[in-house]
């Protein structure tokens, strides 16, 4: 009912709506049927969507008693989805999977409640910085390239549609949202990878090495939190941005940014 009578770029609105659903979520689910050309999934004719919440509230990370999505039934994506769709012509990574699902089913591109929580300029960035988050860590072709050898395929799988995916894909959600910026690339490093870790926006990328290099686009911030493990605390940010507060908004320019986070031993 919100959804559908209120206006979601009023964040008075928004707000009510996300104290019943949990948007990370439901953005994490989208994201992903996105990005691996799912074409059989709709909120809007309840194919393959489960929402889920817990029934009684407690202190639980997931006891709050909002809305969250299940990810299942992924037998039709990729090369499959591309011949139910008649498109032989281009290859699977170019199915854009914003506007083209199978006949019977709406477009996530008019899906009323994607275009509805697009009203909102807070979930545009939430959802495209989400999006790159996957792809600098999940979807990347190391990672895909390992989880598939894992599984006795190789990067080849599907005519090599997790290697080129992550180009065509941005293109198309640069049209869906807008999208005037470019993508650069924002570098985290740590001074002593066993002191801390540092989350950027939904991920823990790895700094065991000491540094982690991702792109974002320059249209959003991106959230920067610096995570001391025990026995150390956190001194301050430096590099590109200066900053004693823990999380921190980013922006990138055409040039990146390039941030270091310093650690230190607690005092006993």
């Amino acid at each position: 009912d919100i959804i559908i009578s209120e206006d979601m770029s009023d964040m008075d609105a928004y707000d009510r709506l996300c104290e019943k659903v949990d948007i990370q979520s439901y953005i994490d689910w989208s994201c992903i049927n996105v990005y691996i050309a799912n074409c059989d999934y709709s909120l809007e004719t309840n194919d393959n969507c489960i929402a889920w919440r817990s029934a009684v509230k407690g202190n639980g990370p997931y006891e709050d008693g909002r809305l969250r999505w299940c990810l299942y039934d992924l037998d039709r994506v990729v090369d499959l989805c591309r011949y139910e769709l008649g498109l032989e012509n281009i290859t699977n990574a170019q199915v854009d999977s914003f506007n083209v699902m199978r006949d019977w089913a709406p477009t996530v591109h008019n899906s009323l409640i994607f275009s509805r929580l697009k009203q909102n300029p807070g979930f545009c960035a939430q959802y495209v910085n989400t999006f790159m988050d996957m792809i600098n860590t999940t979807f990347a072709v190391d990672n895909m390239s390992y989880m598939l050898e894992t599984w006795g395929e190789d990067i080849s799988f599907d005519n090599y549609f997790f290697a080129n995916r992550a180009e065509y894909i941005t293109g198309y959600m640069e049209e869906e949202f807008g999208l005037k910026g470019t993508k650069e690339a924002l570098t985290v490093e740590v001074n002593d990878p066993i002191a801390g870790r540092v989350r950027i926006n939904t991920i823990m990328p790895d700094l065991s090495e000491g540094g982690w290099t991702g792109l974002y686009y320059t249209d959003y911030p991106v959230m920067v939190t610096a995570i001391p493990d025990n026995g150390y605390r956190f001194v301050g940010w430096n590099g590109d941005v200066s900053s004693d507060e823990e999380t921190i908004m980013v922006s990138l320019d055409q040039n990146g940014v390039c941030l270091n986070a310093e650690f230190e031993r607690a005092n006993d």
